[in-house]
């Protein structure tokens, strides 16, 4: 039976981790206007313009 929640508990963990992986940019990171700046226009959201 304790092994069971170990289990659980793990799965939660690492679905967690690779959530906050996946987004982490957004997550654990607070970008700088210029780098959202950047990312934007090599994304061709934006222009020089």
């Amino acid at each position: 039976m304790m092994y069971t929640w170990i289990i659980v508990l793990g799965v939660i963990v690492l679905g967690i981790i690779l959530y906050a992986g996946k987004n982490g940019s957004k997550i654990l990171k607070k970008e700088s206007p210029e780098e959202i700046l950047g990312r934007r226009y090599a994304n061709g959201e934006i222009t020089k313009e």
